[in-house]
Order: C-alpha cells, then sequence, then structure tokens
C-alpha cells in the first residue's frame, strides 16, 4: 500500500515542526534570567525587580505566569502575581 503523495510521517512531520521556532507576536526578544525563559527582555528584567524586592523585604512572594481559571472554559494568564508585606495579592502585566 503507497501512501498518498501528500501524506507525510509523524517524524516527518515533527521534524519539519520542531525547525520552525514560534515567533513572539509583538517581536519580543526572550531573556533566560536564573534559569526560567521568559518571553521578553521585559518580563525577565521585572523578574530580577521583584527578586530586589523580596531581598529588601518588601514583598513575601512572587511568582511567574499565573494562571486563572475565570470559568470552566475560560482562563486568563498573568505575567506575575506577587504577594505584598500587607498581604494584599496582586496580578502584574508587563508590556
Amino acid at each position: 500500500m503507497s501512501k498518498p503523495a501528500n501524506h507525510m510521517s509523524r517524524d516527518e512531520f515533527r521534524a519539519r515542526h520542531k525547525a520552525k521556532t514560534k515567533k513572539h507576536k509583538y517581536n519580543a526578544k526572550r531573556k533566560t534570567y536564573k534559569g526560567i525563559t521568559y518571553p521578553s527582555i521585559a518580563q525577565a528584567d521585572y523578574a530580577e525587580k521583584l527578586d530586589l524586592e523580596l531581598l529588601c523585604g518588601d514583598i513575601i512572594w512572587w511568582s511567574p505566569e499565573a494562571i486563572f481559571q475565570l470559568t470552566p472554559d475560560d482562563r486568563y494568564q498573568i505575567d506575575f502575581q506577587v504577594q505584598y508585606i500587607s498581604g494584599e495579592v496582586e496580578g502584574i502585566e508587563v508590556k
């Protein structure tokens, strides 16, 4: 049995799509900070700023890319989640 002309094997498909790198929709350059690759230089720089705030005692903790499930079919992803000394937790978008 021969395969159709427009058919490719699973391995051919994976090789073709693995070779393509997905570009950010705003042409942002990725940057790695402390082993985590952020989608933009601005986000990596903000992570560094949050680490400094953590060392200074201005915040209790922070986490990158928090996901909130708004409804069973809808979710929202923010760049950072931060808890301040006051106990307030804030979602932060870096643009």
